[in-house]
């Protein structure tokens, strides 16, 4: 009889021992998870002059989710160059995509005009570089309302004010990762371009779609070049820097 017993109460005591373990398993199992998901989820926040103008600027957060998830909110703010009409959104909320120094987003909202008190829907698109917690590169606003224009076209420098872990990945600019880096801007382009993405001191070349050499010259990141004498068509513009030669199409239309 007691051997019964006492073999009852080890096979009871073993199952709970069994539980035990595998309430602790399944703990640790979601803590894991849990872990997991606060270390993927980052915010960073990002502040950009339109224009080389502080009257024409944005300052978007992107934030990163557990899923790996790249969104972004913010606002922008643009004064118009005839009547000084402002135009502005603080609901500004899109997507984020990120491809090596390559940066860009998309965002949709409805922007609000202060001369006709109007309002519009628009899409606000970014196509840049990002490194070194700087930016810069060409945006578009799409507006489908009267009064206003069909779109708004420029070029933007942004700076990382706070946050970390999203654009981590595009800090670094060295040769193997030249391609990725160089942007010329704006294209399509009427008059000025600016070469973003190269380090230091780099030679910059202009042919025709025949190879004919139409204008060479040494250029700093940002610096300006004027294109404004040739007349509009397809080039091929040459940009070396430290052994590592890149060449793209360029658009002149006026």
């Amino acid at each position: 009889m007691n051997n019964h017993k006492k073999c009852g109460v080890s096979t009871i005591n073993s199952d709970k021992n069994k539980m035990k373990k595998l309430t602790t398993i399944i703990a640790i199992f979601f803590a894991i998870i849990f872990t997991s998901k606060a270390q993927v989820a980052a915010t960073e926040q990002w502040y950009a002059i339109m224009d080389n103008d502080s009257s024409n600027h944005w300052s978007l957060i992107f934030e990163k989710d557990s899923e790996g998830n790249i969104t972004t909110t913010g606002s922008w703010v643009y004064v118009y160059t005839s009547g000084g009409t402002t135009a502005s959104d603080s609901n500004a909320s899109g997507t984020v995509t990120i491809n090596g120094t390559s940066c860009g987003f998309t965002v949709e909202g409805t922007a609000s005009e202060t001369t006709h008190s109007s309002t519009s829907p628009y899409s606000f698109s970014t196509t840049g570089v990002a490194y070194n917690g700087t930016a810069s590169g060409t945006y578009k606003i799409r507006f489908t309302a009267d009064y206003w224009p069909d779109s708004i076209v420029g070029t933007f420098a942004a700076t990382k004010i706070s946050g970390s872990g999203i654009t981590a990945g595009s800090t670094r600019v060295n040769n193997t990762t030249l391609e990725k880096a160089i942007v010329i801007y704006p294209n399509p382009v009427a008059d000025f371009i600016q070469v973003t993405g190269i380090d230091r001191i780099a030679t910059f070349s202009l042919s025709d779609i025949n190879g004919k050499l139409l204008l060479t010259k040494e250029v700093t990141a940002g610096e300006t070049v004027s294109v404004g004498s040739l007349p509009n068509g397809l080039y091929l513009a040459t940009i070396k820097s430290k052994g590592s030669t890149e060449t793209k199409k360029l658009i002149i239309q006026r």
